[in-house]
């Protein structure tokens, strides 16, 4: 059982899926797609792909990648306008993803910000930002792809993250586990 986001599934883990499958037919897998963090110590999943600068002191694994965030808005909705935060409409996740780190960088540095969308979901945050309703930060490996948005600023330090290969210390040395993550590490390190 693997567990991950939404958009790690659908930037970054799908194509090496059919990779791992054909070097390992015989491993069936389980796929949780959940925005919130799945209890690996509880055994809800054998091992996660998540992206958190600090993750959990039970789980072993390894980080594969950083994670550059940058604020991205349409074309159209930039036209006109300068790229000053200030003037700016924003769209940010809500308190559910208040964790993230690039929504503790927004809050702290734009406490007044113009915030007209809130979102429980990043494909929220990128589709309303294709729509031209204002600028969000967003990860660069998801919005860089999308030739509906640039970038209009370069990436934050202090927003980005990191994303992890982890699961329970009592599972690290099983072959399935262990064959995942070696290929997911090697699939996955070149691609943010």
């Amino acid at each position: 059982v693997v567990t991950t986001t939404d958009t790690i599934i659908e930037n970054l883990l799908t194509p090496h899926l059919l990779g791992f499958r054909n070097a390992y037919p015989g491993i069936v897998l389980e796929l949780v797609i959940d925005n919130q963090n799945v209890n690996l110590s509880k055994r809800q999943a054998d091992v996660a792909v998540r992206p958190t600068r600090n993750p959990p002191e039970t789980l072993v694994g390894r980080k594969v990648a950083d994670v550059a965030v940058a604020p991205y808005a349409s074309p159209g909705y930039m036209k006109g306008r300068a790229a000053a935060p200030e003037a700016l409409d924003w769209l940010t996740v809500d308190e559910s993803l208040s964790h993230l780190a690039s929504a503790r960088w927004f809050r702290e540095t734009y406490p007044d910000a113009n915030v007209v969308v809130r979102a429980n979901s990043l494909f929220g945050l990128l589709h309303t930002c294709e729509a031209g309703m204002g600028a969000a930060l967003l990860p660069c490996f998801m919005a860089d792809r999308r030739k509906t948005l640039k970038r209009i600023g370069e990436p934050i330090p202090g927003a980005g993250t990191m994303l992890w290969l982890l699961t329970h210390e009592d599972l690290r040395h099983t072959g399935r586990v262990r064959a995942f993550m070696d290929f997911m590490a090697g699939a996955l390190s070149s691609e943010t």
